[in-house]
């Protein structure tokens, strides 16, 4: 599952970061950690994907059922969270984490714990998420705006980091940052 190489690439990039005490890009690793780990629950929840890898649209013949709440939360928090984690990398708060003894491992490990705890929880229980109304409407609209508007700072800020470094890899960012906004949109306004 390429969910779980990306949550692989975004871990070693946390412990780099880490290691060299880059706030800001721990941040963005922790973003994209989370696009891979809920889109790693959004793929093991979804029935027939972990086993043969594809499923039918509407054919009739599947014994599937693809009304599990997790499907649809485990999708919008794939989008919503990061966008939490790259507005913040453009706050106060990479300085906070500086200053804060502890705070630094005290998020990875609160990260990690709250998608493996949400992973288990969707796949195996996924009756108590069940009335969790973010992926239904109206409450799906107000989420896709919220990241949209978080994803939207970021690539902004973004585009200045790009201005004053030429450096690819910042607006390589901005432009992940736009197309999660976009996918974002995409689910809100299609069923």
């Amino acid at each position: 599952n390429v969910a779980i190489a990306a949550l692989a690439a975004g871990a070693v990039l946390a412990r780099t970061a880490l290691q060299l005490k880059q706030d800001r890009v721990l941040l963005v690793a922790l973003g994209f950690g989370c696009v891979a780990g809920f889109f790693a629950v959004h793929a093991f929840s979804t029935p027939g994907v972990p086993w043969t890898g594809s499923y039918s649209y509407g054919s009739g013949t599947s014994d599937y059922d693809y009304g599990s709440p997790t499907v649809g939360l485990s999708a919008y928090l794939s989008v919503f969270i990061p966008a939490m984690f790259f507005a913040a990398a453009h706050t106060g708060i990479p300085e906070l984490l500086n200053r804060v003894p502890g705070a630094r491992p005290a998020v990875v490990s609160a990260v990690v714990m709250a998608i493996l705890a949400f992973g288990y929880v969707g796949i195996f229980r996924p009756e108590l998420i069940a009335g969790v109304p973010v992926a239904m409407a109206p409450f799906s609209y107000a989420v896709a705006i919220l990241s949209g508007a978080m994803l939207l700072l970021a690539a902004w800020q973004q585009a200045r980091i790009y201005r004053r470094s030429h450096l690819p890899t910042q607006a390589a960012l901005g432009i992940a940052y736009l197309l999660l906004a976009e996918a974002q949109l995409s689910m809100a306004t299609t069923e």
